[in-house]
């Protein structure tokens, strides 16, 4: 798979030719070699694209994020089934037992309040210790809701005068946060949908998540300790800001497309987010076919 994160905002055409995606405006124009590319997101309602350049990116491994009339990401282009062993990979996802998926959860849980953990650990050296604690109190499928406990803590702690919320459509004058967090949520988890169907899993099959509506409850269950990396980037971006009176712009989204780019660490080495995130799914793959769910690998901080 590729490296780069290629942004569009322009009024473009997309075009192929020789491996390459061509980028023309008016009488100019560009290439990228494909084989570079991991991301594309295409940020302008009036750029045209080709279906023999939309076969491709499956070729090659590229996940497409369309965004909508407010610039935000509305869909996602994402390979599927080209794992060489999709069809034993999927019988063993099909096939996991409900003990195995609590098992993997608490695994998840632990990481992401470990990660949120860190987050503030500057900010509230208290309350680092209160999330740290927590941690280590997840049990099996988290049935004391020990997420939800750290995540009150978490959010007073991050920020001031702050509630989270998806719901950003029917809200005027929405906080800028929460915005620039659904943005770089959006970008985590489309990448993640792009390393499960490489993997040759299916995407709706979640071991948490399980809406029947959802095409990626497993992106949405492995996305969890990931969210962090977003999170401080966001307090990083607005701490000294209005946060309500303000444009989310390019560059604020160029931000957050860079974060795929930071470095954490996995399996004790320092990685790319986007390496990390090949890594975690394909640990997953091993702890199914091993049964094994402390053989999932997470990302840390540095």
């Amino acid at each position: 798979m590729g490296w780069r994160t290629v942004f569009i905002s322009n009024k473009n055409t997309l075009s192929l030719f020789l491996n390459n995606l061509v980028i023309k405006s008016g009488e100019t124009s560009f290439s990228v070699p494909l084989n570079d590319i991991s991301v594309i997101i295409l940020d302008n309602i009036q750029i045209n694209i080709g279906v023999s350049l939309l076969s491709k990116f499956a070729d090659e491994g590229i996940s497409l994020f369309i965004c909508d009339d407010k610039h935000m990401p509305a869909g996602l282009y994402t390979p599927f089934n080209n794992h060489s062993r999709f069809t034993g990979i999927s019988k063993s996802q099909i096939g996991l037992t409900e003990p195995f998926k609590k098992r993997c959860w608490q695994k998840i849980i632990q990481a992401k309040i470990l990660n949120q953990a860190n987050v503030i650990k500057s900010l509230h050296p208290r309350n680092y210790i209160l999330l740290e604690n927590l941690s280590k109190r997840v049990l099996s499928g988290d049935p004391s809701n020990i997420e939800g406990q750290s995540a009150k803590i978490y959010w007073k702690s991050l920020f001031v005068d702050f509630t989270r919320t998806n719901k950003l459509s029917k809200i005027k004058n929405a906080d800028i946060r929460n915005i620039a967090l659904n943005y770089g949520y959006s970008i985590i988890r489309g990448t993640i949908a792009r390393s499960i169907a490489a993997a040759g899993l299916f995407p709706s099959l979640g071991i948490h998540h399980s809406n029947d509506l959802n095409a990626f409850n497993l992106a949405d269950d492995l996305i969890e300790p990931f969210r962090p990396f977003i999170d401080i980037e966001v307090y990083n971006m607005y701490k000294d800001n209005n946060v309500f009176a303000k444009d989310f712009t390019k560059i604020e989204k160029i931000k957050l497309l860079e974060l795929l780019h930071k470095s954490v660490v996995i399996d004790n080495k320092e990685e790319t987010i986007l390496n990390a995130v090949e890594q975690n799914i394909y640990s997953f793959v091993r702890a199914i076919k091993e049964k094994k769910p402390d053989n999932i690998l997470f990302p840390l901080f540095l």
